[in-house]
């Protein structure tokens, strides 16, 4: 078999396994959405290394053994994110920011890093954290329980919390100050927002 052709085998074998996957992954990482985005990261998994299905003698056994790998991974990068030795500090709400020039820049590009996520997570966040809604008032505007809500918030800010970690040079003090702030040259599609509150802050 091609791996081509090997690869387009993927989705049926997913779909065979997707409930008892589904089972098995809900019951070590209870929240819901986070266990939705993980089964999607197993299918990912399996197409990555689509071309290995040829050898598979065992279907369940090499699934399940991906499903674990994935585990492991999330766990990991769950433990490194708790265990940071300097935390990101900035908060999103906006009442009570200091005015001084490194915060006003900080608030500056909230905005357009919250754009950067899909929009099942960045409007939730935006209601709550921008704009004052409370939990049950996002969880009523988006049909959804306020368990649901206050789920998809809280992955909101963790996902955000890795695009600015990703996008910007941040250096804190040990009280998780913000001393300096600059945006990454890899990141390419803040480029053009940095010139822009750059350009705003120096005109006052």
């Amino acid at each position: 078999m091609e791996p081509s052709s090997a690869c387009g085998e993927v989705a049926p074998v997913f779909l065979e396994y997707e409930e008892k996957l589904k089972a098995f992954i809900r019951k070590r990482i209870p929240d819901e959405e986070e266990s939705k985005d993980l089964l999607q990261q197993v299918l990912l998994k399996l197409y990555r290394h689509c071309e290995k299905l040829p050898e598979v003698k065992n279907m369940q056994a090499w699934v399940y053994q991906v499903s674990r790998n994935a585990l492991n991974d999330y766990f990991k990068e769950a433990a490194r994110r708790k265990s940071t030795h300097q935390p990101l500090q900035v908060e999103l709400q906006l009442e009570g920011v200091e005015e001084d020039r490194l915060q006003k820049e900080m608030v500056e590009y909230v905005r357009p890093l919250i754009a950067l996520l899909p929009l099942k997570y960045a409007r939730p966040l935006i209601m709550s954290d921008l704009e004052g809604y409370s939990q049950q008032q996002v969880a009523d505007h988006l049909g959804i329980s306020l368990s649901g809500a206050k789920s998809r918030v809280q992955r909101a800010r963790e996902k955000l919390r890795e695009i600015i970690i990703e996008c910007c040079l941040l250096e804190l003090d040990r009280n998780g100050k913000l001393l300096s702030l600059d945006i990454k040259d890899s990141c390419g599609c803040m480029q053009k927002v940095k010139e822009e509150v750059r350009q705003k802050l120096a005109e006052g």
